[in-house]
């Protein structure tokens, strides 16, 4: 089996399925593995700040339709 490919840090999904890591990115020691590091580190980031956007406007768009349309939102998603 690859170097690479036995981590010294294994990945688990929900801290029980073993999940594999990125081949590519877990390949021999590089300066182009590194720039590929932090440039997927940096993606991560940002769509991270931007899926909590997303529910800010989502949860905003229920309070607007609640209180500014007068529609019954939050009454139609209670159980």
């Amino acid at each position: 089996m690859a170097p690479w490919i036995v981590a010294t840090h294994p990945v688990f999904l929900f801290g029980v399925i073993p999940w594999p890591r990125i081949w590519f990115v877990m390949g021999p020691k590089s300066p182009m593995r590194d720039r590929l590091h932090d440039a997927l580190g940096t993606v991560h980031i940002w769509f991270g700040y931007a899926l909590y956007v997303v529910l800010a406007l989502h949860v905003l768009g229920a309070l607007k339709h609640q209180f500014w349309d007068r529609e019954p939102e939050i009454q139609r998603m209670l159980p």
